[in-house]
């Protein structure tokens, strides 16, 4: 008998570890129990005994860290929208696992944007750690023309300063506009190395976003970037920082924004934020 231990994807907020429950191969045949009375479940296996075993979501596969927040979209609603419109969408289309996904669409106007907004508990501050914030995204328009951009906007609390970790895909009419960027300690937006990979926006498909923040003594600062398995280097690159004495929490903003008179949708699922990583991979 296995005793399965891990954390809940949809509502880990408080940290908390959480028992999911026991699997047997022969709980069904003498009848054991789970803590709530149900019957357990027995292994799947096939005809040869071997395992099924179902592939396990993105974030689980790091180097240990500490959960601060997991979303699947698949409970209650948990962003607020500050700008445009969000929703939780069940088109299989749009969907990368399980019944639902995240939805922002802007306004048909330039410069219009969606902002779906979190904010969660205080960072941990330990040297020498990492912080990886990864989700799956969809960035869609009528379009390949249409000018629009996805943002990533991590920010960090330590009671002291904020730091505002920033990365961008920025899609506008030539190839050399379909880009990555970051944030810079100067509060501007700045091309990320090799970063010139562009993302598919005229068809449903999901493209996987990392990124990585290392903890200094007394800072964070940049780490790398990992586009659909593509590993891009920002190690050293200090994250724009200015003086904050408001108590320290983290706060997540994923946006979209449209530069033209078309609106601009996005779709996210499966995302995750990770503290206090030993490892950045």
């Amino acid at each position: 008998m296995v005793r399965v231990w891990g954390a809940s994807m949809s509502d880990v907020t408080d940290r908390a570890t959480r028992q999911l429950g026991v699997i047997s191969d022969f709980a069904a045949s003498v009848g054991v129990k789970g803590s709530d009375g149900s019957a357990l479940q027995a292994l799947r296996v096939d005809s040869y005994k071997r395992l099924f075993v179902q592939d396990a979501p993105w974030w689980m596969r790091r180097n240990g860290g500490r959960p601060v927040f997991l979303d699947d979209f698949e409970g209650t609603l948990k962003w607020s929208a500050p700008s445009g419109t969000i929703t939780k969408d069940s088109t299989a289309t749009f969907v990368h696992g399980g019944s639902y996904a995240l939805k922002g669409v802007t306004a048909a106007t330039p410069s219009a944007a969606i902002t779906a907004y979190w904010a969660g508990p205080k960072p941990k501050t330990t040297a020498n750690t990492f912080v990886s914030c990864g989700l799956h995204f969809i960035l869609n328009a009528a379009a390949d023309t249409t000018p629009r951009s996805f943002e990533i906007d991590l920010r960090l609390y330590d009671g002291t300063n904020v730091y505002a970790a920033l990365v961008r895909y920025w899609h506008y009419q030539t190839t050399s506009q379909k880009k990555w960027q970051y944030y810079n300690s100067s509060a501007v937006w700045t091309d990320v190395p090799s970063g010139a990979l562009p993302i598919i926006v005229t068809a449903a498909i999901y493209h996987d976003v990392e990124l990585v923040l290392k903890r200094t003594a007394s800072a964070w600062e940049y780490y790398k970037l990992v586009v659909d398995g593509v590993a891009l280097d920002l190690a050293g690159l200090p994250i724009q920082a200015g003086a904050n004495t408001s108590a320290p929490y983290y706060e997540l903003q994923l946006l979209g924004i449209t530069d033209a008179a078309i609106a601009t949708t996005f779709y996210v699922d499966d995302l995750w934020l990770l503290e206090d990583l030993a490892a950045a991979d």
